[in-house]
């Protein structure tokens, strides 16, 4: 049976994550024996940002790929033309690298049925409150954790990426076993590592520290 040709939307193309993901990706298409490779052969790949580069960074990095790739300068805030986007180009697969709202693309590949993958969570909303400073992770979570049931129609898999990624839900479970005032001792966001270091002395030798994004 032949392999229906796949169109691929790696959204926050222009960043440091994507440039990883491409590479990567440039290698599958020259390995015969590469599990992605008759996709990568057959299919389409969509670049799209906000602030999009020129094909010649992407050449640069990804060479193998030029032939199939399409660039798109499109606002990931911007629902109804993302909504667009996905339909007219037939995406099948979101690669999520993006400051996109995680939950607001989820809705959105839910309703289409597009597979998605993203490397953290991201929820804008969270992110603009200054009351929530120091648990933002927990709120993420608490909204996933909320919407995660009504996405029937998406196969997904989120927070594939390391740091932020694994270690948000690594950070997460640590949370779940102390209570929240405990916790909060052991979390530290790695730009406020200042912090951490002026509290050192008040945590004993066997204490877990997790510095998060």
């Amino acid at each position: 049976m032949k392999q229906q040709p796949i169109s691929l939307s790696l959204f926050g193309s222009s960043g440091g994550v994507a440039k990883s993901v491409l590479a990567l990706l440039n290698q599958a298409v020259q390995a015969v024996d590469d599990p992605l490779y008759r996709f990568l052969k057959q299919g389409k790949l969509y670049l799209v940002d906000w602030k999009q580069k020129d094909i010649s960074y992407f050449k640069a990095f990804c060479p193998m790929l030029t032939d199939k790739l399409k660039l798109v300068q499109l606002d990931l805030t911007d629902s109804d033309a993302v909504r667009q986007h996905l339909s007219v180009t037939e995406t099948s697969l979101v690669i999520d690298v993006s400051w996109a709202d995680s939950v607001d693309m989820l809705n959105l590949c839910n309703e289409l049925g597009i597979a998605y993958v993203n490397t953290a969570l991201e929820i804008a909303s969270v992110d603009a409150k200054e009351q929530l400073e120091g648990f933002t992770l927990l709120e993420r979570y608490h909204i996933f954790e909320e919407k995660r049931l009504s996405f029937t129609n998406t196969k997904a898999i989120i927070c594939s990426g390391m740091n932020p990624g694994v270690v948000q839900w690594m950070a997460h479970e640590l949370l779940k076993e102390k209570s929240r005032r405990a916790a909060s001792r052991l979390l530290y966001r790695r730009d406020r590592f200042h912090v951490f270091q002026r509290h050192f002395t008040r945590f004993s030798p066997h204490d877990l520290f997790v510095l998060v994004n």
